[in-house]
C-alpha cells in the first residue's frame, strides 16, 4: 500500500513535469533515490515484522483449538 502511493505521487509527479506544468529542481533525483530506497526498506521490514506476528498468533490459536477439540 505504500509503496503503491510512493509510487503513484512520483509518477504524478514526472508526469506534471512532462507536461512542463511544474518544474523539478536538478537535484530532485538526488534526493528521491535514497528517500525512496529508505521508504521501501522501512515498509519491508514492518511488513515482515507483522506477518510474523500473525504467523504466531495463528499458530497458536490453531493448535490451542485443535487441542480442546481432541480433549472432547
Amino acid at each position: 500500500m505504500l509503496i503503491g502511493t510512493a509510487l503513484l505521487i512520483i509518477g504524478l509527479i514526472y508526469l506534471l513535469a512532462n507536461l512542463n506544468l511544474i518544474t523539478l529542481p536538478v537535484s530532485f533525483l538526488d534526493i528521491l533515490w535514497p528517500l525512496l530506497l529508505i521508504l521501501v526498506g522501512a515498509y519491508i521490514l514492518l511488513a515482515f515484522t507483522k506477518a510474523r506476528r500473525y504467523k504466531r498468533w495463528a499458530f497458536r490459536k490453531y493448535f490451542r483449538d485443535s487441542d480442546r477439540d481432541m480433549d472432547r
